[in-house]
């Protein structure tokens, strides 16, 4: 700068170092609308990937409990049952969260909402759901088919989940319990975060 002042007049270095200034803030201008495009793509391909994720876990959590429910015999929705059909009826459950990371368990309650079978069974409590509203929709509605609860706190885990279930019946169509799965919520949630969505980024499950 002090060469280019010795032999430039005033006013062609003030043009020369505004050119340069104004190509500097071009070249930022456009690193900063190649980031964003990149931002957004990669977005996209994150939410088409949870998205198809999503889909998959609910079709399969769908054809599980469907299997359940016709799977289930109908001695075993009893507690005196339990120590006959435990180990098979548990062993089941369990089979059927491999690779699901998504679902927290599944569980088999039986017509008052008390816990007859569940993935993990040594470490899930007995508890009673018969206050729940999905348990009371099941019950009270004999032509209920797959049914999605609100998001609720699960007792058997404490953790934000989302019930997904089938009512069990016999061929009377009498109320025998429910067969249930729980989305685990906080999967998604931990999942969301590792994501770069700068200071204004929404990312969410809709409902």
């Amino acid at each position: 700068i002090k060469g280019m002042r010795s032999t430039l007049p005033g006013g062609l270095l003030s043009i020369a170092l505004l050119v340069l200034f104004l190509l500097l803030a071009y070249q930022l201008l456009l690193s900063y609308r190649d980031k964003v495009r990149t931002a957004e793509l990669s977005t996209r391909n994150y939410a088409a990937i949870f998205e198809a994720r999503l889909d998959a876990t609910l079709r399969r959590t769908d054809a599980d409990l469907k299997a359940l429910a016709s799977e289930i015999p109908f001695a075993a929705l009893n507690q005196s049952a339990v120590p006959r059909f435990a180990q098979d009826l548990n062993a089941d459950l369990d089979s059927r969260l491999f690779n699901v990371e998504e679902m927290t368990g599944y569980r088999v309650h039986d017509a008052n909402g008390d816990t007859l079978y569940s993935s993990n069974r040594a470490q899930v409590p007995n508890v009673n759901i018969a206050d729940r509203a999905y348990f009371k929709q099941l019950r009270d509605g004999p032509g209920s088919g797959l049914l999605f609860s609100d998001v609720l706190i699960g007792r058997s885990t404490n953790r934000q989940v989302m019930v997904i279930a089938r009512a069990l019946r016999d061929d009377h169509g009498r109320f025998m319990g429910i067969v249930h799965g729980m989305l685990d919520l906080e999967y998604y949630t931990r999942q969301f975060s590792s994501l770069d969505l700068g200071t204004q980024g929404v990312v969410a499950l809709h409902r």
